[in-house]
C-alpha cells in the first residue's frame, strides 16, 4: 500500500461514515503481514518480525495486545513507515531471488555448482546477509566492489550472458557521489 494510503484516504472515509474522530473515539493502525503463502501459519506464530504503524500509543498497544505470547518484539512506527516497510520486504526479496537466478546463470554457463557458491555466500551474517550495507546514504565504492561488479558482468558478457547487475548499478555510484557532494556544498555550513 503506498505511503499515506491509510492516514490520507482510508481514516477521512471512516471518520466521516462513523461521525467519530480518530484517537478520541478509535484508534488507528496499519499492520503489514510477513507471511509467505506456503507456511502462513507457521510464520504467523513465529514472525520474522511484527511491524506496527500507529495513529497513537494507544492505538498501538491495543494492538501489540494481540500479540501477547506470539512476539514480545513488536516494532511500532508511523503508519506510513509501516505501510513503506512491506513494500521494501517483498521488493528486497524478490531482488534476492533475481540475483540469485543470475548468479546461477552465470555459475551454470562456467560449469561451477550455484548451490554451493549460494551456500558458502550466505554463511557471512556480518556484511552479505546483515544490515550493514542497507542504509541509504553515499554511493558505494572502495577498490573491490566497482572492480568485482565489472568482473562478473564481464564474466556473465563473455559466456553469452546479459550483465548479472543493471547498468543502473555501474553508473549509479558516481552520479550518487556527485549529488550528494553538490547537496552539501549547497547547504550553509553553520
Amino acid at each position: 500500500m503506498s505511503p499515506g494510503t491509510t492516514r490520507d484516504h482510508l481514516l477521512p472515509i471512516i471518520e466521516t461514515a462513523s461521525g467519530k474522530r480518530c484517537g478520541e473515539h478509535f484508534g488507528l493502525c496499519f499492520h503489514p503481514e510477513f507471511l509467505r503463502e506456503s507456511t502462513a501459519i507457521a510464520d504467523f506464530y513465529d514472525p520474522p518480525k511484527t511491524v506496527i504503524g500507529a495513529f497513537d500509543e494507544k492505538s498501538g498497544e491495543a494492538l501489540a495486545r494481540l500479540y501477547e505470547g506470539i512476539d514480545d518484539k513488536v516494532t511500532f512506527t508511523t503508519i506510513e513507515a509501516a505501510e513503506t516497510v512491506k513494500y521494501v520486504d517483498n521488493t528486497w526479496h524478490a531482488l534476492k531471488v533475481s540475483f540469485a537466478n543470475e548468479i546461477g546463470k552465470v555459475c551454470r554457463a562456467s560449469g561451477v555448482d550455484s548451490h554451493a557458491v549460494m551456500d558458502i555466500f550466505v554463511q557471512d551474517t556480518k556484511l552479505n546477509i546483515s544490515p550493514y550495507y542497507m542504509k541509504p546514504g553515499f554511493a558505494f565504492g572502495g577498490s573491490c566492489l566497482p572492480k568485482d561488479v565489472r568482473g562478473i558482468n564481464h564474466l556473465a558478457k563473455s559466456l553469452g550472458g546479459r550483465r548479472v547487475s543493471s547498468t543502473k548499478l555501474k553508473k549509479a555510484p558516481p552520479l550518487r557521489a556527485v549529488v550528494l557532494i553538490a547537496a552539501s556544498l549547497l547547504v550553509p555550513m553553520s
